[in-house]
């Protein structure tokens, strides 16, 4: 077990949100948060430097060697941060700009779970049938139109657009997730693929503890501040998959059943 680097990969990620969280209501000129930035560096040098001597490393940097290992965990982590930024952004949003109930608002959400239901049902024989890479491709494009309905459903003040947005985004999602969960376990020799999917999840995770604490800074304070928040975050995160979506094209890919 290598203890060292679960405990600077688990301090490095709690000083890096912490500062992302502060510079916001602190500014970046604030003590505090320079401390932090500089804290988040030497944690990382420190992870670096004790990672390349572990008798058993917990991140497998040979591992980012290779090509589709490499592009999928990236796809994973934009598509993490984008995803859950956005939800504690959208939340934000619809009860304090849109003034909704707590439960209006989780009723707002149905459509999200609607289109996870959708497209985990279609998502195996659409692998089995196209292979890995065209349902990652098309996954990130459908996830990004999303975001582009919901930041112009924002802007107009419309609540059956803005649902719309929220039914592209998990559909997206679902439709690629399995894709690339399929590529980072083909991509490694089984031996190892325990480790590879323990990175993968970690990564995402990560990204999108990230992306709240990103999106979060963006969108606080008055109602329309979170409104310009949630255009930013959209904004932000249509780049996001878009950059996901050419690592997607990059990509061998699992081929499709019949090949």
């Amino acid at each position: 077990l290598d203890v060292a680097g679960q405990l600077l990969a688990t301090l490095l990620l709690a000083a890096l949100i912490a500062t992302l969280i502060e510079s916001r209501a602190r500014g970046a000129a604030d003590a505090l948060v320079w401390g932090g930035g500089v804290a988040t560096l030497a944690l990382g040098a420190a992870l670096a430097f004790v990672e390349r001597r572990a008798a058993a490393p917990v991140i497998a940097t040979d591992l980012f060697a290779l090509r589709d290992f490499r592009n999928a965990v990236f796809f994973g982590t934009m598509v993490n941060a984008t995803y859950y930024g956005a939800i504690f952004v959208i939340a934000l949003f619809l009860q304090s700009a849109r003034h909704f109930t707590p439960i209006q608002a989780g009723l707002a959400f149905l459509p999200l779970t609607a289109g996870f239901f959708l497209s985990n049902v279609l998502s195996g024989p659409i692998v089995t049938r196209l292979g890995t890479r065209k349902p990652m491709i098309a996954g990130a494009l459908i996830d990004l139109a999303g975001f582009g309905v919901l930041a112009w459903a924002s802007a107009a003040d419309g609540i059956a657009l803005m649902l719309l947005g929220f039914l592209l985004i998990p559909v997206g999602m679902g439709l690629a997730v399995p894709a690339m969960t399929t590529t980072v376990l083909s991509a490694v020799d089984k031996s190892r693929s325990a480790l590879a999917a323990a990175i993968l999840n970690t990564a995402r995770q990560a990204a999108g503890a990230v992306g709240v604490a990103v999106f979060g800074a963006l969108a606080s304070g008055a109602p329309q501040r979170i409104a310009a928040g949630l255009r930013t975050t959209c904004a932000v995160s249509i780049v996001a998959l878009a950059l996901a979506a050419v690592a997607a094209a990059r990509l061998r890919g699992v081929p499709p059943a019949s090949t």
